[in-house]
This record gives C-alpha cells, structure tokens and sequence, in this order.
C-alpha cells in the first residue's frame, strides 16, 4: 500500500508538470527514483537479489531513453526517466504496465489530432496517460 501511494504522488505532481509547464525537473526524477530505491532495500535489505530487482525496474525507463535518443523531438527523455522511476518505486511490472497502457491510451488521442485534426507538430504530454495506466492498474486490481 505504501509503494502504491508514492507512486501515485509521484504521479500526479509529474502530471501536473508536464501538463502545465512541459517539462518535469530532473531533480524531482531523480528524487522518485531515490523513494523507490530506499523503499525496495527497505523492504528486501541489501543483497544480490535487491539488486537484481533495482536493475530490472530501469529497463522499461531505459528503453525509452534510447528510442528518445534515437527519435529526438518525437520521444521526451523525461518520460523514460520518469518510467524508470516508476519501475523503481513499483517494480519492473508496474514499469512495463504503465509504459504499456500509457500507449494503449495516448494513441487514439494522437490518431485523432494527427490523422483526423491534421496537427502533425502536436505535442502530447506523456505522464498524464501513465497515470491513467496507473488508474487502470488500481481499477484491474480492484475488479480482478
């Protein structure tokens, strides 16, 4: 219950920020990543295993960062540090969840201003639909 509550918080001020100024400071990235780093080797203690766990949460976030790279101006290089965050703080599924349904919900929007609107130059804020993957997430839990 307490990884889930960080990761909401965390969430929802990366939302708010993206939203509203399009950016996300890098020190609060690297804040998230650090809650989620004490919360695992609290939880888990500091062994082989913890590590394993702490690098497997960056994978999600690490392949964005590469496409970002690779795609300059199409992918945000925030978004894979706020994923690794993410996968950090809930662990690599919640990273692959996330990353996964933020997609699943940003890509009708995306066909409608860029197929229909004909808004090809749109930018889309990313961290508002991974938080509706993380509401989704919280709604699968519930039903299922």
């Amino acid at each position: 219950m307490g990884k889930t509550m960080i990761l909401a918080g965390f969430l929802t001020v990366c939302t708010y920020l993206d939203v509203r100024y399009r950016k996300i400071p890098f020190w609060f990235l690297l804040a998230g990543m650090f809650a989620g780093i004490l919360s695992v080797c609290f939880t888990n203690g500091i062994c082989w295993e913890t590590i394993q766990i702490l690098f497997c949460g960056l994978l999600p976030g690490i392949g964005i960062c590469l496409a970002a790279c690779f795609l300059p101006g199409k992918v945000g290089m925030a978004d894979g540090w706020m994923i690794m965050a993410a996968g950090e703080i809930g662990g690599w599924k919640t990273g692959i969840f996330l990353l996964e349904w933020g997609l699943i919900f940003m890509f009708p929007i995306a066909f409608f201003w860029g197929v229909i609107k004909k808004k090809r130059n749109m930018e889309l804020p990313f961290a508002p639909f991974l938080m509706g993957g993380f509401l989704w997430q919280i709604l699968c839990t519930v039903v299922w």
